[in-house]
């Protein structure tokens, strides 16, 4: 199967100035769950198995302490640049959450569809993430809180 994604090289000849560090730096680390090749079914698969076993350990806590918990999930920039809202990450989590009766929050629409608002990739990125970075600046934490504290008042007011 042919790679369907642009190389590190191809990317910082196509999206300029702003983009090379960033990519750099975060590009092959943050694209896993874009990618479809064998050689990185391994990995993934790994990275799956780790993260569910920890994330089950934390349910078992929850639920001894009778705690309700909510699993979201946000994109890195990368994603953003792929407009990747299908991403394997997202369905794992959220049939994992399907399966243990977990609610789900999926942040990745928060942002991607800012692109329908006449939004670049590179302005997302610019306006929600620390530059050269994967992680949000305010803006991109106001965000979350929005929609979080949407999400769980409307979760607890029709439950």
């Amino acid at each position: 199967e042919i790679n369907q994604f642009p190389t590190e090289t191809e990317l910082l000849r196509r999206f300029g100035p702003y983009k090379p560090f960033y990519l750099q730096k975060n590009y092959f680390r943050g694209n896993w769950g874009l990618q479809s090749e064998e050689a990185w079914k391994e990995k993934i698969d790994e990275g799956f198995t780790l993260m569910t076993k920890n994330i089950k350990k934390i349910l078992d806590l929850s639920k001894k302490n009778n705690i309700n918990i909510v699993i979201g999930v946000y994109p890195w920039p990368g994603q953003i640049i792929y407009e990747n809202s299908g991403s394997a990450h997202i369905e794992h989590w959220k049939n994992f959450c399907d399966k243990h009766n977990i609610k789900f929050l999926n942040l990745f629409p928060a942002f991607i569809d800012y692109r329908k608002k006449g939004f670049s990739k590179n302005d997302i990125i610019k306006k929600f993430y620390i530059k050269n970075d994967v992680h949000f600046n305010r803006n991109g934490n106001q965000i979350i809180a929005d929609k979080f504290l949407n999400f769980f008042f409307w979760n607890s007011h029709n439950n």
